[in-house]
């Protein structure tokens, strides 16, 4: 998938939240009655870039750190990947820090956007893959957008899709992620 149509598919995300955005007056209205505080886990994570495949465990946390701004939220997460490529795999650890907007009547059923800022190393057995530049390791960023669909009480069920930029470019689809505020 080229990075043409990964920003098409972030953009229909985002526009899809505009409606919500519009009947609220313009205003977003995110409550922190489901609470301030989110912790996630993503599973099951498929990452497709240049030909490769990846699976992923992702824990996550996010706070709501000023309660007049609501609608914000900071946090990160870690994630462990094994990508396989042809001839080899490698495995990674990943942090992800930054910022999360929110926009719809609550946390737990808002439309998500976060960025900030993403760190990847790892070990690789796959001497082609560092000869035609497909180094995993490095800094950069991460944008990531997505919807919470509450699944009861505090739960929510939370599946996103974005790019992250560490070394090489590559687009991120995590289908299989729950959240629980408190």
């Amino acid at each position: 998938m080229t990075l043409g149509r990964v920003t098409a598919l972030l953009a229909l995300m985002i526009v899809m939240a505009v409606p919500a955005h519009a009947q609220q007056g313009g205003q977003s209205k995110v409550s922190v009655q489901t609470g301030r505080f989110e912790v996630f886990m993503s599973a099951g994570y498929l990452g497709i870039s240049k030909g490769s495949t990846q699976l992923d465990l992702a824990p996550g946390f996010q706070i709501v750190l000023f309660p007049k701004l609501n609608w914000l939220q900071v946090g990160g997460d870690i994630t462990y990947q094994k990508i396989a490529v042809s001839g080899g795999s490698t495995s990674n650890m990943m942090i992800m820090g930054g910022v999360t907007g929110n926009l719809g009547p609550t946390l737990n059923e808002s439309f998500f956007v976060s960025m900030g800022i993403a760190i990847r190393t790892g070990s690789s057995d796959l001497e082609q893959a560092a000869v035609a530049g497909e180094d995993p390791n490095g800094f950069g960023f991460f944008f990531i957008t997505g919807k919470r669909f509450p699944l009861g009480g505090p739960w929510c069920f939370r599946p996103s899709l974005g790019v992250v930029a560490t070394g090489s470019t590559g687009m991120v689809f995590r289908p299989f992620a729950v959240s629980y505020h408190f």
